[in-house]
């Protein structure tokens, strides 16, 4: 009776241990979903919507660009859509710049700059100074998913023509600021009343999960800036 009471009492905990892999298992494939999710939200369709608003002002202008103008602009969407597609493909399968056997980091970010410059025919300057190995890979990743999150807003909804990026990584804080002169918003409604501003709303998440500050400077007409500052890693944590 015993050893019937033990191997019930096994059975048990093993029908116990299967039930609990099965919903780590789906929280696991939920967070993955949402990471994806995220991901693309946050660059991907940054890159398709400018990919959009250049291909609605050629078929407008298109009259007045001579067939060498033409070309050139279709090569720029041309790169960007692959560099989408690229970006999409490593958001699906979780892939990162050390799989790709080389650090783009830094190279990832000016190029999202250029291509939205040249997509958009605006002004961007982008500034990138300090130790980027000082970043974690998380950090990395959050950190050009809000680079792409701002300018993507100050473009489509602030309409700006002039936006600065600027990245200074040092050992005490990373610091991040993005500037534009648009048409600005009111952070009180955006930010606390949580009326709209979903890019918003994604950066300051993406911050808080760096254990890092933000803050909104914004008035009407007189564009905005966003000022964001993570701390350094212990090197117990990297």
């Amino acid at each position: 009776k015993e050893q019937l009471g033990f191997l019930s009492e096994l059975g048990a905990i093993v029908l116990e241990r299967f039930e609990l892999e099965e919903v780590n298992e789906k929280l696991l494939v939920t967070q993955e979903q949402n990471r994806i999710a995220d991901e693309i939200h946050d660059s991907v369709l940054q890159r398709l919507f400018s990919v959009s608003c250049g291909i609605f002002k050629l078929t407008r202008g298109s009259s007045r660009l001579s067939q060498a103008q033409i070309r050139d602009e279709l090569e720029v969407m041309q790169r960007s859509l692959s560099n989408a597609m690229g970006e999409l493909r490593a958001a699906v399968y979780g892939m990162s710049w050390k799989k790709k056997g080389m650090n783009s980091f830094l190279l990832d970010i000016n190029s999202y700059i250029q291509e939205t410059k040249d997509l958009n025919h605006i002004d961007i300057t982008c500034d990138l100074t300090g130790d980027d190995t000082l970043l974690t890979l998380n950090e990395k990743r959050a950190i050009y998913r809000i680079i792409c999150e701002a300018v993507g807003n100050a473009v489509h909804h602030g309409k700006a023509d002039r936006i600065g990026v600027a990245l200074k990584m040092s050992k005490p804080e990373t610091l991040l600021e993005v500037t534009d002169n648009g048409i600005g918003f009111d952070p009180e409604k955006v930010i606390h009343l949580n009326k709209g501003g979903l890019g918003i709303q994604n950066i300051c998440q993406l911050v808080q999960s760096m254990n890092g500050k933000i803050t909104f400077t914004s008035q009407a007409d007189k564009g905005t800036g966003i000022f964001i500052s993570i701390p350094g890693q212990s090197p117990q944590t990297r």
